[in-house]
């Protein structure tokens, strides 16, 4: 996660929209909500393939929040909830792909966990498009004049 948030503040220094972008795109992926709607008809050979880019989506919001979020504002509790969620997603998904169990995860347990990781999901991705900055709207200036209205009166 680290590294990410390394890669963001650059990407930052680069483009000030990039964040934002981010944010929007994250919050416009579907695939959180459909990985936990087909859970339980995965089986154990398919979820890491299928758990895998839930994963990298919270990495990449776990990210995005700890660089949207102040130094000072990390004791509030819309961060600390926001990254609660996100450690408990990770914790999910483990059990999710059987990390922590010994033999056999059922479809049911795989299925609502999945379905816990859909709504942390939406907590923080509620959390990042609240921390995310308006956008400005600069306002287009006239185009300065080539030439003055003298030097026109004077050909």
């Amino acid at each position: 996660m680290l590294g990410r948030s390394v890669a963001l503040l650059l990407e930052q220094r680069l483009d000030p929209g990039a964040t934002a972008a981010h944010v929007h795109r994250l919050a416009a992926t579907t695939t959180v909500c459909a990985v936990a709607e087909r859970a339980a008809d995965l089986s154990s050979a398919e979820r890491p393939g299928a758990v895998a880019p839930v994963r990298a989506l919270f990495d990449e919001a776990a990210a995005v929040l700890d660089v949207l979020t102040p130094a000072e504002g990390r004791g509030s509790s819309a961060y600390r909830s926001a990254h609660a969620a996100v450690v408990r997603a990770w914790d999910l998904l483990d059990d999710a792909e059987g990390l922590h169990a010994i033999g056999h995860v059922a479809p049911d347990e795989v299925a609502a966990g999945l379905a816990q990781v859909d709504h942390l999901w939406r907590v923080v991705v509620g959390e990042l498009l609240k921390l995310t900055p308006p956008p400005s709207l600069a306002v287009p200036q006239p185009r300065a004049a080539r030439y003055s209205a003298d030097a026109l009166d004077t050909v």
